[in-house]
Order: structure tokens, then C-alpha cells, then sequence
């Protein structure tokens, strides 16, 4: 009598279906977070891993863990391990015939654990500006800027999205008298970075100058004296001597107020007619060189 068996062989040699949940392509992370995928097979899913890449290495495959006996695989992606950067998230499923999957991807994950840089360039602390035109100049740094915000008087003035790190510039027109400014600026996970606020001065008006010295005849030793007004604070007040062949050099005059002088240097000044002029300076660096007066200088006894 002779023995019949019926023996029954299956072959699988299709890899098994992946579908990755998270992280999302694009996404920006400042905290640890899930990988999760769903992953079908006709037959029994050996197991789940996933890798990160960053175009240079990729990490070796760590394992996720099958949620109860269901399709789900999950795992915690420690940013402590992979630093900060720009990684693609790779998917390894292999079935109990080792038929592995190994296509799916999330590309564009970035981790970013640190805030931006922001440093202030100009208006420097307690500037005067001639120009009613300011330029605002900082100077960010981070890999994942988001946005640069320039705050002027307290009140948000202009948000610049090019999201670059670089050098930013806003230039605004503001009126005369005193200003402040700061940087508030994000990166693209929600750093922050708020400056300090510097103040400055916008002065464009020119001096005011008023010579109190007479005009006409003048003999040794005699005194310049100017009375200045200005909006802001003064820098220098000085005169020279001018005639028609020269000028002579400008020789400072002390302040006292708002009244400026000092005794008139006759070095190297002969007899004759001069015009003397002021030049009154501000620390914002408007000038006034309009005023004068005409002076016959006279040291000789008929």
C-alpha cells in the first residue's frame, strides 16, 4: 500500500506596503517627536525601522515597535542623536521573507534646537543722525530664519519674510527729535530672538548763529563772540579770518551756554579789510557756515 501527501508551498516575493504618517515632509521640529507608518503585508511583518539622512551620512536603522498586533509602527525620533539639520526620514519594512521596503521617505524634516543671532549694526546707542532717511541694519544668523521685524518707537514698523541669514536693512523716513529701534526676529520652528532697544536722535536742522561782535574798525585785541541755538546738542563753534587774497584757519571758540568766543588771533594777520566767518557745528553733523561780518583790522597809531 502506498502513502499520497499533499504538500503545500507558498512563496512571497512582494515587499510589503508602507505608508508613513510622521513626520509630514516639510515639517520643523524643536523637540523629539514620532515616526509612525501603517505597514500591510499578505504575510507576517518581521519588522519596522527607520534611518535619518542628511545627503553626506545616515544614521544606522533604529528599530519602531508594532502597536499591539496591528499595522502600526511607531517609534521616538531623539533630536539629541541627530543634532540639528536638514534630514530625510527613511522607512525599512521586511516581511518574514525578508522581502524589504525601503522606498518611502519624508524629506525636508529640520531639526532646530537653537535661537536666532541678532546683532544690531546701525543707528548705533545714542547716535545723531543728519537725515531724515535712517537705514536700519542687523545682522541675523540661523539656518532656519523665518522672519525679521523691525520695531521703531516702540510699534511695529516692517516684517521682512525672505527668510535668509544675511544682513537686513529697512530704511524709513522719520521725523526730527528722539527715536528707539529693536530686531525682533523667528526662526521657522518658533525661536525667538528679541534685541535690545537702542535710542537715537534725527536732527536736520542747521545751527542758528548770531554774531554779537560789532562790525567796522578794530584794533588788537579784540574778541569773537557768537550766541548758537540749536535743537540738539552742539559739537564745535569756530571763525576764521577771510580776505580777498586768503583764509586763514579755523580757530575754535569756547562755549559758555549758548554764548561761544574767544580773544582774536592776530598771528599772521596784517592791516586791512576782512570778513569774518563762523562755522557752528552740531553732533548730528549739520554745519551753518553763512554768517559773517565785515571788520577793518587796524593796528597802526597815525
Amino acid at each position: 500500500q502506498s502513502l499520497q501527501y499533499n504538500v503545500s508551498t507558498e512563496t512571497d516575493v512582494t515587499v510589503p506596503r508602507t505608508t508613513l504618517l510622521a513626520p509630514v515632509s516639510g515639517t520643523a521640529n524643536s523637540t523629539n517627536f514620532f515616526v509612525n507608518a501603517t505597514v500591510l503585508d499578505t504575510f507576517t511583518v518581521a519588522r519596522v525601522q527607520y534611518r535619518y539622512e542628511n545627503g553626506t551620512t545616515n544614521s544606522s536603522w533604529i528599530a519602531m515597535t508594532q502597536e499591539g498586533s496591528g499595522t502600526n509602527w511607531s517609534a521616538t525620533f531623539d533630536i539629541t542623536q541627530s543634532g540639528d539639520g536638514n534630514y530625510t526620514i527613511r522607512i525599512n519594512a521586511s516581511d518574514e521573507f525578508n522581502n524589504s521596503n525601503t522606498t518611502i521617505i519624508a524629506s525636508g524634516i529640520v531639526v532646530d534646537t537653537v535661537n536666532p543671532v541678532a546683532v544690531l549694526n546701525l543707528p548705533l546707542q545714542n547716535q545723531t543722525r543728519d537725515n531724515s532717511i535712517t537705514n536700519f541694519t542687523v545682522n541675523i544668523t540661523d539656518t532656519n530664519v523665518n522672519n525679521v521685524s523691525v520695531y521703531i518707537d516702540g510699534v511695529l514698523n516692517e516684517t521682512n519674510s525672505s527668510r535668509v541669514s544675511g544682513t537686513y536693512l529697512f530704511a524709513k523716513t522719520l521725523s526730527d527729535g528722539p527715536h528707539n529701534w529693536s530686531i525682533l526676529t523667528y526662526d521657522i520652528v518658533g525661536h525667538s530672538n528679541q534685541t535690545t532697544t537702542r535710542n537715537f536722535t534725527v536732527d536736520t536742522v542747521y545751527p542758528t548763529t548770531i554774531i554779537n561782535t560789532t562790525t567796522g574798525w578794530k584794533i588788537a585785541n579784540f574778541s569773537i563772540n557768537v550766541t548758537v541755538l540749536d535743537n540738539g546738542t552742539m559739537a564745535t563753534v569756530f571763525y576764521r579770518s577771510e580776505n580777498s587774497s586768503a583764509n586763514g584757519s579755523w580757530m575754535v571758540l569756547s562755549q559758555s551756554g549758548s554764548v561761544w568766543s574767544a580773544p582774536f588771533n592776530s598771528s599772521g594777520i596784517t592791516d586791512g579789510n576782512y570778513t569774518i566767518r563762523i562755522n557752528a557745528t552740531d553732533t548730528a553733523g549739520n554745519s551753518n557756515t553763512t554768517q559773517t561780518i565785515a571788520v577793518s583790522y587796524d593796528t597802526v597809531t597815525p
